[in-house]
């Protein structure tokens, strides 16, 4: 079932690897949610400026496209929502910083697969990954427990 969700929103979604970034915006492109999964994503940190400037509802981007610190901002859009995966390694040092710069009225939601030891960087997602199994992130309930 597909969602209708209101207002004019666009979606950026950040992560770090281009084998992650061509994956996700395949997904999107499968599940008809994009038409092309190529042309959704963003080419090269020149591109960034412009291409966040443009009516489009979904774009994808590794966050090391953020590299050019932007003072002026990128866009100042209020109905963008930045999705960040991998966000242990996305949303903390130079980068990061540089993107929440460059987006300054933007909404960031972050997420991973990799367990983290909360709380080692207040205000940020972390940089240190829980070694162990799953499982065991289940019984401590740092890990939510997944059901199909």
């Amino acid at each position: 079932m597909r969602r209708t969700l209101g207002g004019q929103y666009s979606f950026l979604i950040v992560t770090d690897r281009l084998d992650l970034d061509a994956q996700i915006a395949g997904t999107f492109a499968h599940c008809d949610v994009i038409a092309d999964a190529r042309a959704a994503r963003i080419p090269d940190s020149a591109a960034v400026q412009d291409r966040l400037k443009l009516d489009l509802r979904v774009q994808f981007a590794l966050v090391q496209k953020f590299k050019r610190f932007a003072p002026e901002g990128f866009t100042d859009k209020m109905d963008l929502i930045v999705l960040s995966d991998e966000v242990h390694r996305t949303q903390y040092g130079a980068l990061a910083w540089n993107m929440r710069r460059a987006l300054p009225k933007a909404k960031f939601l972050g997420f991973t697969g990799t367990p983290l030891i909360f709380g080692y960087h207040p205000g940020s997602a972390g940089a240190h990954a829980v070694r162990g199994k799953v499982t065991g992130g289940v019984q401590d309930a740092g890990v939510a427990r997944r059901f199909s």
